[in-house]
């Protein structure tokens, strides 16, 4: 996992990827391996609590659309660094997610990402997963559906696709990272809705059997309750998503 992540963090350098956590330098000793990247103030999650009403202090404040739209942005700027890279990160989540001294965004820990993908414009591309990676609250369904089938998953059988990292489910994390940014809500989205996964707390197959349940009857209007001055903005990126490539959404 350690040479995996320096070796991802110095192509994204080679490659000048934008707003990620790229290897500024890398070297080893005879015990450990180094990886020197940029100083970040905090991450993602702390930087929302800033937005957040705080007992016996001022009241919460509300993150303008222009902000959000800015920090879309740079995410989604990063992904698709990642996918011209070949990396499927695996890991989204906002506390993955640095802010710099100069309040941009940048995506990093790599330790459970995938590399060697083709970087094709054009399609999808999938790769197995070898085990459960990444953060139960954060998988997209197909993750969620087929890790909850593991022990039943034939791994000599190589036509099975019980398990695959994509693309697609990235972008799945990232919307959940983004939803999470607009509620303004410093803790995962399925967290704070669900007893169930609450209640499942460490126990691994518990929360993957408690999301898969969510995600079978989850309507996602029912849950949307963004600020009224973010709401359009909200709206408007998640139907461009969900019907138009990256570099669209981006330009938007």
């Amino acid at each position: 996992a350690v040479w995996t992540e320096a070796r991802i963090m110095k192509q994204l350098a080679e490659l000048r990827t934008p707003f990620v956590n790229a290897a500024l330098a890398i070297w080893q000793d005879e015990n450990y391996v180094y990886v020197a990247s940029p100083w970040h103030a905090n991450a993602l999650d702390n930087y929302i609590m800033t937005f957040q009403a705080m007992p016996s202090g001022p009241p919460p404040k509300v993150m303008p659309p222009t902000m959000f739209r800015i920090y879309a942005a740079e995410l989604l700027l990063a992904l698709d660094g990642l996918r011209a890279a070949g990396v499927v990160h695996s890991d989204i989540k906002a506390g993955n997610v640095l802010v710099s001294p100069s309040g941009h965004l940048s995506l990093a820990d790599y330790d459970c990402s995938y590399v060697g993908l083709p970087t094709s414009d054009d399609e999808y591309w999938d790769t197995k997963l070898s085990g459960f990676t990444g953060t139960v609250e954060y998988q997209a369904p197909e993750c969620v559906f087929g890790l909850n089938r593991y022990n039943d998953i034939d791994w000599t059988d190589p036509a099975s696709a019980a398990l695959l990292a994509t693309p697609r489910a990235d972008m799945w994390s990232l919307g959940l990272v983004l939803l999470e940014f607009a509620l303004q809500e410093s803790y995962p989205f399925f967290l704070c809705c669900y007893d169930d996964l609450k209640r499942a707390g460490d126990d691994w197959e518990a929360s993957m059997l408690a999301m898969s349940g969510i995600l079978e009857s989850w309507e996602f209007e029912d849950q949307l309750q963004v600020h009224a001055e973010l709401y359009p903005t909200v709206k408007s990126f998640l139907s461009k998503v969900s019907l138009a490539p990256i570099s669209s959404c981006i330009m938007s």
